[in-house]
């Protein structure tokens, strides 16, 4: 693993060719296992403590036996000549040759389909010029009613069953649309897969692009102030059913002639969902095939 780790870093360009080509406390491999460390942490402890702890470990364990925990500003002399964008390309890297090792057990899918969950956070960044620029150039003391600190949003899909995050979007936060950046990890998953969404993201032109990409989904959905055939629904006091969604006045205000021409009703299937406080929502999919997928399996799933 840290041969394949090793070789991977060494297939890096960074913006100058100088950095990190000197030897130092924390060349550009080490550089990256602490930023990964400190990150996978939590928020229990200071950022100087974690680093002795996690130089500690790791000259013990024998995996830096030389090594000493380097002062907290020489991590962020180095932490500001690695990109960010270092580790979005790492964590392709690692996804690929993670799928290519894993073994192709049952465990893995559910109904013989890869299971990938959909959901976006909020995250702090260090308050540093270019990523307030690149992300929240609104951040500052200086702005009324914001922190001093640059956030984005942050779009993860993530293999439920292998347990591994195969994508992620980083973007501003205006412009957070979850839907926007789940649509632009979908074409990483594999074709026999199922996406989850939770309840902020049904919408009429959500739904269409999954249907019109053929993407098997399973999407919770709030039983009030949601489409009018889910209402419906959800009052009607059934189990399950098949309705059809239309496009509200509202969004085909927003299409072309032509797309209002093609943006049909869509077709899918709703099945009722009981929470334990008694809160009852609806979960939508194209998983129409009764005996492959029954009701109470996707209520599991």
């Amino acid at each position: 693993m840290l041969t394949l780790f090793l070789h991977c870093v060494q297939t890096i360009t960074l913006p100058r060719a100088q950095d990190f080509s000197r030897r130092r406390k924390l060349p550009l491999a080490h550089l990256i296992v602490v930023l990964i460390a400190l990150a996978a942490s939590g928020r229990d402890a200071g950022g100087a403590t974690k680093l002795v702890t996690f130089f500690t470990v790791a000259r013990r364990s024998g995996l830096w036996p030389g090594e000493h925990s380097p002062h907290r500003s020489a991590l962020t002399k180095a932490r500001a000549k690695l990109p960010w964008q270092v580790l979005a390309i790492l964590l392709r890297r690692v996804i690929v040759l993670a799928y290519e090792v894993f073994p192709p057990r049952a465990e893995y899918q559910w109904c013989g389909l890869s299971v990938f969950a959909f959901d976006g956070s909020i995250y702090t960044l260090p308050a540093t010029a270019a990523m307030r620029q690149a992300f929240d150039p609104q951040s500052g003391l200086t702005s009324p009613g914001r922190g001093h600190y640059p956030q984005c949003v942050v779009m993860t899909a993530y293999d439920v069953l292998r347990r591994l995050p195969v994508g992620r979007t980083i973007c501003a936060l205006q412009a957070g649309d979850e839907r926007a950046q789940a649509q632009s990890l979908l074409p990483l998953l594999p074709p026999t897969s199922v996406s989850l969404f939770d309840r902020g993201f049904p919408s009429y032109g959500f739904l269409h692009d999954l249907h019109h990409h053929a993407y098997r989904y399973v999407m919770r959905c709030p039983a009030t102030s949601t489409f009018p055939a889910v209402e419906a629904f959800a009052r009607s006091g059934r189990a399950e059913t098949y309705l059809w969604l239309t496009p509200s006045d509202t969004f085909k205000r927003h299409l072309t002639p032509t797309q209002r021409r093609t943006r049909a009703s869509l077709r899918l299937r709703a099945i009722r969902l009981a929470a334990p406080d008694g809160t009852v929502s609806g979960l939508l999919t194209n998983l129409v095939d009764l005996r492959r997928f029954p009701r109470a399996a996707i209520i599991a799933l």
